[in-house]
């Protein structure tokens, strides 16, 4: 089923506009009901195994993990700067190193979990509103302990 502005997913959220499609997944900005805030929702084409909520200060904050007709939907505070490919030019030499500090601290996190992320770019890099840098879609690396 397509996706499409204005529709409700579970009862909870709005879909507002999209931000990026993928083959297997689609963001979308939402309005969450419940506190009014803007949220993006990460609608995937089928249910993924195994999703879940890690607390780090360096990773991401999964406000939920749920299901829909079907699909997983992971949804997680919006960030309107973009991902760090969308502010790259920008950052000075400083907040290069804050990058590299704070990333590495999610992946030690995440393998300390037995959590290899697999997909480490700028687009899974985001500021939060701290200055904090978060890494996003560590939920579909491989999992080496179960």
């Amino acid at each position: 089923m397509p996706l499409y502005a204005h529709q409700q997913i579970n009862n909870r959220y709005e879909l507002l506009r999209p931000l990026k499609q993928w083959d297997d997944a689609e963001t979308w900005v939402a309005q969450d009901s419940q506190d009014n805030h803007e949220v993006v929702l990460k609608i995937y084409s089928t249910l993924l195994p195994d999703v879940r909520i890690l607390k780090n200060p360096h990773l991401i904050r999964l406000r939920e993990v749920g299901e829909w007709e079907g699909r997983t939907v992971v949804v997680m505070p919006y960030y309107p700067e973009g991902s760090l490919r969308n502010q790259i030019r920008q950052i000075s030499e400083g907040d290069l190193s804050k990058v590299i500090i704070d990333v590495c601290d999610g992946l030690n996190f995440l393998h300390d979990q037995g959590i290899i992320h697999e997909a480490i770019k700028p687009d899974n890099i985001l500021r939060d509103a701290t200055g904090n840098y978060v890494v996003t879609d560590y939920w579909k690396g491989t999992h080496l302990i179960p």
